[in-house]
């Protein structure tokens, strides 16, 4: 693998949210591509569920070879920043390819789902989900981006998923009284997977950068 995709997650001023807004919608990305990255994607957790109010989540595609560039990313962001957390991610079943993919389109809602799993059991999860995503997207107004393990600690998973909505994600976890069909045999998949993984952590907001 030839790119990290560094997960930043700031806080920020919450007097100044409007200005930070503005920031990720324009700026951020003019400060990622200065900072030899790419901006995958931003959330405020002002405006999700699931984040404090002050929360600022950034997704920036970084050469394998390179230093983190988070510092500089955020360095502009109004106000400032404190508290950075940098987790460095590498692409599992999807993103698919060996390219960084295009920044992630607006409209709807972002599922960030954290998994805490043995390192052991990472293949397994990931083959899984894999097969169980085209069903689960044929069912529902959803589209999984990206499943990443991290670098450190190698027992987590993200799983970052676009919804039509909140209602759509609500109605999607409707999946889980599925006996029969396709949909049965995903949550089949679905409920193996649980099984395999510690705690999980899922937030919720709309892209703004």
């Amino acid at each position: 693998m030839d790119h990290l995709y560094e997960y930043l997650t700031a806080t920020v001023d919450r007097s100044r949210i409007v200005e930070v807004r503005e920031w990720a919608a324009g700026a951020a990305r003019a400060a990622a591509d200065q900072a030899g990255a790419r901006l995958w994607g931003a959330w405020l957790g002002a405006l999700g569920i699931g984040w404090y109010d002050d929360e600022l989540v950034a997704v920036v595609v970084r050469p394998t070879s390179s230093p983190a560039v988070g510092a500089a990313v955020l360095a502009g962001v109004p106000g400032g920043t404190e508290a950075v957390e940098s987790v460095d991610l590498v692409p599992t079943a999807r993103p698919e390819g060996g390219a960084p993919p295009p920044p992630l389109a607006p409209g709807g809602v972002f599922a960030h789902r954290w998994f805490d799993v043995a390192p052991e059991h990472v293949e397994e999860i990931v083959a899984l989900s894999a097969e169980a995503w085209p069903v689960f997207e044929a069912a529902y107004e959803t589209t999984i981006h990206g499943l990443f393990r991290a670098v450190a600690p190698a027992g987590r998973l993200l799983l970052v998923t676009r919804y039509a909505s909140v209602g759509e994600w609500e109605n999607s976890r409707g999946v889980a009284r599925v006996t029969g069909g396709d949909l049965g045999a995903a949550r089949g998949n679905f409920e193996r997977r649980r099984s395999l993984t510690g705690r999980q952590v899922v937030r919720i907001a709309p892209l703004i950068g």
